[in-house]
């Protein structure tokens, strides 16, 4: 058996070899005068040592790739804050001779609808709207230079909308989950001041660089259409209706199982919103769940109320096209019948 020999190395990556070879000619014609391509320009962002220390293919590469730029300066502020960051920005500018510019030319203006922002702070509650909210201002952190954008001119470049939805929500001017405002939930888990939004500031001079920024910003992906989302919506409502009852459900059937036996129920109409699919907010189910167990208790020693009620969630759930198996819950013993309905996939 012949001992093991290793490739040289000129042979072992021919492909790396290939590719290298290539990013330097492409770094060549880069350069040279005869050819129908430019020399790179450096990116703004980096230091004129640096990139005079990059080979051409390099250069040539960012030309290619154009990554974006880093911001200078990134805070987390607070929901409950955003209106005093706003304001301090506008006072600060002026008092440097320069101006806030919530919409500049560029930007689309304020296109979303009340209802549009009311979802949006509502995921943001949720923990999963972006954050983001980017601007621009020449002279933030340094001195500038010879750009055609006036320096301390503080413009909103991207996140207009969420910034509106969440001015709008923090001063009272919209409600989200129903009818709950900024207000009603301060103190709560679900305070405003737990949630910050991410304020992002650069720092083009140039006019040209900052269009190309907020273009780069803006074309990746398509915008959701209300075409698309109601699709999306129908997809989820028919996955909700196959998919097993969930607890909250099956509270929401006990309620309308007591109404129609006579007892009064005073959240049937919430029962009736979440059996249908409506959008209710987690607090509201606490009151379903507190008027079931009630109702439980009421009739739990009478057999005969408890077999009608059960009847009654059988044919609740197959109105509200919910898949039901049985009735009673696993708990229910001989001498102690259960109305908690337990529900299993037809």
């Amino acid at each position: 058996m012949q001992p093991f020999k290793p490739k040289s190395r000129g042979r072992a990556f021919p492909r790396c070899a290939m590719m290298f070879q290539r990013m330097s000619l492409l770094g060549r014609q880069g350069v040279r005068k005869d050819s129908t391509m430019t020399r790179p320009n450096k990116p703004h962002h980096l230091s004129d040592k640096h990139w005079l220390s990059l080979s051409d293919a390099h250069k040539a590469l960012y030309a290619l790739v154009r990554p974006l730029a880093k911001a200078t300066y990134e805070v987390d502020v607070q929901l409950s804050h955003v209106e005093e960051f706003i304001t301090r920005q506008s006072s600060d500018m002026a008092e440097m001779g320069g101006t806030l510019e919530l919409e500049p030319d560029f930007q689309r203006g304020h296109v979303w609808t009340d209802e549009q922002q009311v979802r949006y702070v509502e995921s943001l509650l949720r923990g999963i709207a972006p954050r983001s909210i980017i601007f621009n201002c020449p002279g933030w952190s340094r001195d500038t230079k010879s750009g055609d954008i006036p320096p301390n001119t503080f413009q909103c470049v991207d996140g207009l909308q969420r910034l509106t939805a969440v001015r709008k929500f923090m001063n009272g001017n919209s409600q989200v989950f129903g009818d709950l405002c900024a207000s009603n939930l301060k103190g709560s888990p679900f305070d405003p001041s737990r949630y910050t939004l991410k304020i992002s500031v650069y720092e083009f001079e140039n006019r040209a660089d900052l269009l190309q920024f907020y273009i780069d910003l803006n074309s990746g992906g398509t915008v959701h259409g209300s075409d698309e989302l109601d699709r999306v919506r129908r997809l989820r409502d028919q996955t909700r209706r196959s998919e097993n009852m969930n607890y909250g459900q099956s509270q929401a059937v006990m309620v309308l199982a007591g109404e129609r036996l006579g007892f009064q129920m005073e959240n049937a109409t919430l029962a009736k919103k979440i059996l249908g699919g409506e959008s209710v907010h987690p607090m509201f189910f606490a009151f379903i769940e507190n008027e079931a167990t009630a109702f439980h208790n009421r009739i739990r020693n009478q057999p005969e109320l408890v077999e009608q009620a059960n009847q009654h969630c059988v044919a609740i759930a197959a109105e509200y096209a919910l898949p039901a198996a049985r009735a009673t819950g696993p708990e229910e013993t001989q001498n102690e019948p259960s109305l908690r309905p337990t529900y299993s996939g037809a």
